[in-house]
């Protein structure tokens, strides 16, 4: 009888503790989301090698110039190469069972400016992202597809367009 009742509370504490974990979490975590997921941000070859996912430089197939000043100005910082294309996923407010999820048969492209520069930049049919922030990095595609990449100055005017044909390792 007391082997039950103990196995009872020590239950009914665990189940308490777990929810109380959950809707602390939720409650704390900015995004009100239990589940989390963080895309490590790849600004530079140098920070991508470091993460272990850098695969190497690449040059675009096609590239056409609309803004000759511009160009001239960024071609010597801007770097283009290819990465593994992954996420972490965690839960909670303490990031509990963190693990690394890999996108299937996809790479990851990513163009990006050694100085920081104003300007802004566009993936195939996505919206426009200003370069060097966090979400101008998730730029997933699958294994042997074409990319056209757009390539805007400060002013949102299109300065740059790039085509990138058959991605792969």
């Amino acid at each position: 009888m007391k082997r039950n009742r103990a196995i009872k509370i020590s239950v009914t504490i665990c189940l308490a503790i777990v929810l109380a974990y959950y809707v602390l979490s939720i409650l704390i975590v900015r995004n009100g989301q239990f589940v989390n997921y963080h895309f490590p941000a790849q600004l530079s070859v140098e920070n991508s090698i470091y993460n272990n996912n850098f695969i190497r430089q690449i040059r675009p197939d096609e590239i056409k110039i609309l803004d000759s000043a511009f160009y001239a100005d960024v071609k010597n910082d801007l770097e283009i190469y290819l990465c593994e294309a992954y996420y972490y996923k965690h839960y909670g407010i303490l990031n509990l069972f963190n693990h690394r999820v890999e996108f299937d048969n996809s790479i990851c492209l990513n163009l990006n400016l050694k100085r920081r520069q104003k300007a802004y930049i566009k993936y195939g049919d996505d919206f426009l992202k200003r370069m060097g922030d966090s979400n101008a990095y998730r730029n997933v595609f699958r294994k042997g597809s074409s990319v056209n990449v757009k390539i805007f100055n400060k002013d949102k005017k299109e300065a740059l367009q790039m085509t990138f044909l058959n991605l792969r390792e």
